[in-house]
């Protein structure tokens, strides 16, 4: 159940249906001081991910990182009652049920030395109600120089459903770290995205954690600033 990506780092795969797409959503746990363990987009809570989880450490934190990795919070934050659940400006209205410790709303900041987190500003996405952000934030656990992200890029390959894999094929993201053709389309922000994708650029990393798709495991610096490469070249026009 739990994938050991590098020291005080973890991964769990979960499938998912998103409009009926069978797109598998990835859960991001890290270590840090004390044995404390800080949950990236929370997946179903089960009995086994629990045992799982009380092997490695206490679970301190929970974050749902963007507007749309709140799906499993409610049962997640159930079975954590002493945690501290962290969400997105924005969620108080999408999900008034949930009652978050805290709201991000500074632009960045770090959780401990190990951790430090962005808001990605950029994207919004079409929904029935309107056009709504996507409000997320990006992580870089830098001892093992990792960086996390949610919905602002993706890496469909081999690993994805054969579905998937056709239509990154077919929007010509197929193996590449980067956002989807919708993502683009949905751009807003562009000077904070740019400000954004610089800083991320200045962390410490070389492997990227998706929540959809395969991880990168080296080079993920170049793949990411590649992926962008559309987006950075704005801030030369």
């Amino acid at each position: 159940m739990l994938r050991s990506i590098a020291k005080n780092l973890w991964v769990v795969d979960y499938p998912v249906k998103f409009y009926g797409l069978p797109l598998d959503t990835r859960m991001t746990v890290i270590r840090i001081d004390g044995g404390e363990l800080v949950v990236i987009s929370p997946i179903q809570i089960s009995p086994e991910l629990v045992a799982a989880l009380a092997t490695i450490g206490t679970v301190k934190y929970i974050i749902a990182p963007n507007l749309y990795h709140h799906l499993f919070a409610t049962d997640f934050v159930a079975a954590y009652p002493d945690a501290e659940f962290w969400a997105v400006e924005g969620m108080q209205q999408k999900r008034p049920d949930l009652k978050p410790d805290r709201y991000l709303t500074e632009s960045d900041g770090e959780l401990g030395p190990d951790l430090a987190y962005r808001n990605f500003p950029a994207f919004r996405v079409l929904e029935p109600r309107g056009n709504m952000p996507i409000n997320e934030y990006v992580f870089c656990h830098r001892p093992s120089g990792t960086v996390i992200l949610t919905d602002t890029a993706f890496n469909f390959g081999p690993e994805s459903h054969w579905l998937i894999q056709a239509l990154a094929k077919a929007a010509g993201i197929y193996q590449k770290l980067q956002p989807s053709t919708l993502e683009r389309w949905a751009l807003r922000d562009r000077d904070g995205a740019i400000a954004t994708i610089q800083a991320m650029l200045q962390w410490d990393f070389d492997r990227v954690i998706v929540a959809h798709g395969g991880i990168v495991e080296t080079d993920g610096k170049r793949r990411l600033r590649e992926g962008y490469e559309w987006y950075l070249q704005m801030a030369l026009n």
